[in-house]
């Protein structure tokens, strides 16, 4: 962008120095003006002086069409890249809206949109998805009667197996009969175990 800016710049310049050439030049040779001219009466110039006057002026000529050149070159510079712009702009949008297959996929807003919809619809309280779970979530209650009843039964038998009466009983007085239930000793734990994994 700023060699574009110099190149423009020194277009400017040089057109500026041939209008200011060009005027004097011109005033110099109107007809109404040669009475005014600095030095009227004819005089010999060398030819070298000539040829020295000419080379700026031809410099300037060849300036002037570099000038030009590069300007004309630059404004074709200017021009493709606005359509480079746009043409990405409207990929860019299009990918953004509609998504883009690849190495790395977008779904796109507007695909992402309808599956939020789609998803929306599905979980209404009245769609046809939510009955249908709600009658299997139903279809579950004696399921989950039984799988209680089940925990509280264990629970309860392993309290049984637990209680010392009945590991080390005794008779009404308090005496021990000397026996050891070694069978609640051993299905206690278990039993116990069973129950808090039904419960949970």
């Amino acid at each position: 962008m700023g060699a574009m800016v110099v190149k423009a710049f020194g277009a400017v310049i040089v057109a500026i120095i041939c209008i200011v050439c060009g005027l004097a030049c011109c005033w110099s040779g109107c007809p109404c003006c040669r009475k005014c001219r600095c030095g009227a009466k004819e005089r010999m110039t060398h030819p070298a002086l000539k040829f020295a006057c000419l080379i700026p002026v031809v410099l300037l000529f060849i300036m002037t069409i570099v000038s030009i050149t590069w300007a004309v070159q630059g404004y074709s510079t200017i021009v493709d890249g606005g359509v480079n712009v746009a043409c990405t702009s409207a990929e860019l949008l299009d990918t953004t809206l509609e998504g883009a297959n690849g190495t790395h996929n977008f779904i796109g807003l507007m695909p992402i949109l309808g599956t939020f919809h789609d998803l929306e619809v599905m979980l209404d309280n009245n769609s046809q998805f939510m009955t249908q779970l709600g009658g299997i979530l139903d279809d579950t209650v004696d399921v989950s009667t039984s799988v209680t009843l089940g925990a509280e039964t264990l629970n309860l038998l392993g309290s049984a197996m637990a209680n010392a009466a009945n590991n080390a009983p005794s008779d009404g007085a308090g005496n021990s009969v000397l026996h050891t239930c070694e069978f609640c000793s051993l299905i206690g734990s278990p039993i116990a175990a069973a129950s808090s994994a039904l419960a949970d």
